[in-house]
């Protein structure tokens, strides 16, 4: 049996290569990033915890492979990465405000 493979909220261009490199070997297997992922970077987080969410927002240099991998083709889609949370659980610390977007 064939299976497909998804990489959902893949955030950096180490993990594209290795996608990439498997599909290249045959492996069914897509990747995709989310809206979040590819327009905000660690310097819009600046402590707000309405934008802590796993995986972490990453520097813009990453954000910016991320735009070229998805313009190359080796990013295949872009999802929401839906995960609500209430406002309340988004306040406090960054160590205490929990995953996810209100």
């Amino acid at each position: 049996m064939r299976r497909n493979t998804s990489a959902i909220g893949t955030t950096t261009s180490i993990a594209v290569s290795a996608i990439t490199a498997a599909r290249q070997r045959g492996v069914d297997i897509w990747t995709e990033s989310c809206a979040h992922q590819l327009c905000l970077t660690q310097d819009d987080m600046a402590q707000d915890t309405r934008l802590k969410w796993n995986p972490p927002t990453r520097d813009r240099e990453s954000v910016e492979e991320l735009w070229k991998l998805l313009a190359d083709g080796q990013i295949h889609a872009i999802g929401s990465d839906h995960a609500p949370r209430h406002r309340s659980k988004k306040t406090g610390t960054v160590w205490e405000a929990s995953n996810g977007v209100p």
